[in-house]
């Protein structure tokens, strides 16, 4: 971290899911949780949302979610981008709620991992189970 980087936030929460819908109640309803994906032919590109909070931050951050297959990074894994933007908390209380529409092609039934990048850094993730059914 350089003097001008922000300090790394907190995530509480990343969680995988079917949909993200906003209420008029400013609520967030997330619908079809999931730690796995079925899928009945492979290749296929699979839709699901991403949701994520950022909290304990202050400044501008550029945001990158991943997948990743194990092994990602020194060991050569396979990664690949699904999503990137940017998020600014004004202090440390602010908490940052983003729901992430994304698309995915998975080949083969296995194990991966979701991951969400703050400048560069890893500050979640959670693995993704890919199954063949039918």
């Amino acid at each position: 971290m350089t003097q001008a980087d922000p300090p790394r936030p907190h995530c509480p929460a990343l969680i995988i899911c079917k949909y993200a819908r906003a209420t008029p109640q400013q609520l967030l309803d997330l619908l079809g949780v999931m730690n796995a994906i079925g899928i009945t032919q492979l290749p296929a590109d699979v839709t699901f949302t991403v949701h994520f909070a950022l909290t304990e931050g202050e400044g501008l951050y550029r945001l990158a979610l991943f997948l990743e297959q194990p092994g990602a990074g020194a060991t050569g894994g396979e990664r690949f981008q699904l999503w990137s933007g940017e998020a600014t908390l004004r202090h440390p209380a602010v908490v940052h709620d983003q729901a992430v529409p994304v698309t995915a092609r998975f080949s083969a039934p296995g194990q991966c991992w979701i991951s969400l990048y703050a400048n560069g850094e890893r500050v979640a993730h959670r693995p993704l189970s890919i199954g063949k059914v039918g």
